[in-house]
């Protein structure tokens, strides 16, 4: 009964992948290769039982072990496949999108770590840096951790009294200033040397080679 399933048309296959591999661009070399590898494999593929000539797709592959067959449903037509990548190819694509070298799980979480605060202390200057780029001027308000209050002091008026509370906090001003240069060049063409010659009682004049000169002058 399986042999007759297995001459009915294939109509599905399935590829299980490492989840963030979906997350890359799709002109990614890595997402390239696995597509590539597959539709080399996929043409002419007709009938269910013709599944294993996909599983050598990727025999030389330098970045997996290869596929291996998860499932057949041979009622729906469906086969199945799992595709793990090698160890460490995971921090090798996470370091080239990152633009820095990430070395392995220790490594992954102290970057994560300078991350989570460098985020922290963007989100704080974000809506300032906004405002400046829209209207010129930004303002960061103090932390309520930076708040430094000072000793009460009771004041008297008259025949009351009261409690003077003195706060002070250190706030971000952001100011954009346009900057504007120019550069000129000026060249000087033909430059003619004259040296004079004695030559017996007289005088005779040689006119050197030609020369071009570039004068670089820079306006703030």
């Amino acid at each position: 009964m399986a042999s007759a399933l297995e001459e009915f048309p294939i109509l599905r296959l399935h590829f299980s992948i490492p989840p963030w591999v979906q997350t890359l661009p799709e002109d990614h070399w890595l997402v390239e290769h696995i597509i590539g590898g597959v539709r080399a494999k996929v043409d002419g593929l007709c009938r269910v039982r013709d599944y294993a000539q996909v599983l050598d797709a990727f025999a030389e592959s330098p970045y997996t072990e290869g596929l291996s067959l998860e499932s057949i449903s041979l009622g729906e037509g469906a086969v199945c496949f799992s595709l793990p990548l090698n160890d460490g190819l995971f921090y090798q694509i996470l370091g080239e999108q990152c633009g820095t070298q990430v070395r392995g799980e220790a490594h992954l979480m102290s970057l994560m770590a300078d991350l989570v605060e460098a985020k922290r202390e963007y989100d704080r200057v974000a809506e300032a840096l906004d405002s400046v780029r829209q209207t010129g001027y930004g303002l960061v308000a103090p932390k309520q951790d930076e708040l430094t209050l000072e000793e009460p002091q009771i004041v008297k008026q008259g025949n009351r009294f009261g409690v003077r509370l003195k706060a002070s906090a250190p706030s971000l001003h952001m100011i954009r200033v346009d900057i504007q240069t120019d550069v000129s060049t000026y060249k000087m063409l033909n430059m003619e040397i004259v040296f004079p010659r004695k030559k017996g009682n007289a005088y005779s004049k040689r006119y050197d080679c030609l020369f071009d000169v570039d004068i670089y002058l820079l306006a703030g």
